[in-house]
């Protein structure tokens, strides 16, 4: 178990993953004049098994005194393989909910990359805006961050 495992109550009155809140990373890769975006299809599992089957990003608690953006990508580290290329990174977006907080990072790259911890997904994509956008089971937190910053990518 990692430092920041375990869940916390948000000022808001939620349930959150992550004691000191949580990261992830929303890859984008440019083919020609189109741009695809890699997402993976959550599992229920032992720890966390709210939001289960929907798409989202790879991410995951932040543990203490661990950076949000290092959090996120030790997360797609344990989770996803590939070797990322990081051509450039910002931050789209951050959830504060008070006392918990979840930081979605945007990161340009060309890397082909896939899953590896078949326990927590069962599925990976590179998909476009267009097939994201049609998708019915996004995660609920992701759909946030994506209806307000997707017209911005």
């Amino acid at each position: 178990m990692k430092s920041g495992d375990g869940y916390i109550q948000c000022d808001q009155g939620h349930t959150h993953w992550g004691k000191y809140g949580a990261a992830g990373i929303l890859f984008r890769s440019s083919i020609g004049d189109h741009n695809f975006y890699f997402l993976v299809n959550r599992l229920p599992s032992l720890i966390q098994n709210i939001e289960s089957y929907t798409w989202s990003i790879p991410g995951g608690a932040i543990d203490k005194n661990e950076s949000a953006f290092d959090a996120a990508l030790r997360e797609f580290y344990e989770e996803c393989y590939g070797e990322p290329v990081i051509d450039n990174v910002k931050t789209l977006s951050v959830n504060d909910h008070g006392k918990w907080k979840y930081t979605t990072f945007l990161v340009d790259t060309n890397t082909p990359m896939g899953i590896k911890d078949r326990q927590e997904h069962n599925l990976s994509a590179w998909m476009t805006k267009k097939e994201i956008d049609q998708i019915n089971y996004l995660h609920p937190g992701f759909q946030e961050t994506w209806n307000l910053y997707s017209d911005q990518l």
